[in-house]
């Protein structure tokens, strides 16, 4: 017969095999289901264009006829092709540096608002613009990069431009719109031609203008004319209404995207 220490021996044995067995289970079902910590690297990727497609989006621009000196609408076109992340701007009519700037600019902003990297695909920007006899000019000025910046966002999208808006606007780093010149010749360019909506950059939906005022009397049997200015502003909505036009502000990209780029054509 087996004494009692011997007994008490076995069964402290048993409980610590019993043990071990356990701990080993929940230990592999724990590693098995284990969160990754905060420390570990996780990878993240920017989504990018598939290297084969082959995208476009066109957006009416406005200008300012350095002849006339009236406003002139036109269309930015840019085209997203298989490439090497390079910028090719049409030379038919001559782009100012500040335009073609723009275009990189405008590149960079879309990328940013869009998420979806160009690094694999070139982008082709050419204007259309309804001058007689482009050969030889030159066109410039940094207005249109607002609606580039849109056009570029919309066709990475696989989306397009509302044809019935027009965008004028400079546009920055940080994807702000700038001020640009010749707010009221544009608007009446875009509302001859039947633009529904015009875009401009926030601040510039009111205009400052000096209004011509001539008085005239006799002194002495002297005709005497008298001319002054008077400061007048101009909302820019309410002028662009007499063509069934509305002009809306806007700050960055974001906004103007908002009203500017649809699902459909």
């Amino acid at each position: 017969m087996a004494k009692a220490g011997d007994r008490s021996a076995v069964l402290i044995l048993a409980v610590f095999l019993v043990g071990m067995l356990l701990g080993g289970v929940v230990a592999y079902n724990a590693a098995l289901y284990a969160v990754p910590s905060s420390s570990e690297n996780v990878t993240t990727e920017t989504p990018s264009l598939h290297p084969a497609f082959e995208r476009s989006a066109t957006a009416r621009i406005v200008g300012i006829s350095a002849e006339t000196n009236e406003g002139i609408l036109g269309t930015a076109t840019v085209e997203l092709v298989p490439g090497h992340g390079r910028i090719l701007i049409s030379t038919n009519p001559f782009i100012e540096p500040d335009t073609q700037q723009s275009v990189s600019i405008a590149r960079a902003v879309a990328e940013n608002y869009t998420g979806i990297s160009l690094e694999s695909v070139d982008i082709i920007a050419s204007f259309d613009l309804p001058i007689e006899d482009l050969d030889g000019q030159v066109i410039g000025g940094p207005s249109a990069g607002a609606a580039l910046a849109v056009a570029i966002a919309a066709a990475a999208q696989n989306r397009f431009v509302r044809p019935d808006v027009a965008i004028t606007g400079a546009i920055l780093s940080d994807g702000t719109i700038g001020a640009v010149g010749g707010i009221i010749e544009k608007a009446q360019a875009a509302g001859e031609a039947g633009m529904a909506l015009f875009i401009v950059p926030a601040g510039q939906g009111e205009v400052k203008y000096y209004e011509r005022i001539e008085e005239r009397k006799s002194v002495n049997g002297f005709s005497v004319v008298r001319i002054s200015y008077m400061p007048r502003t101009l909302t820019l909505d309410d002028f662009a209404r007499q063509w069934n036009m509305t002009a809306i502000e806007v700050e960055n990209i974001a906004e103007a995207a908002r009203y500017a780029i649809t699902s459909t054509r």
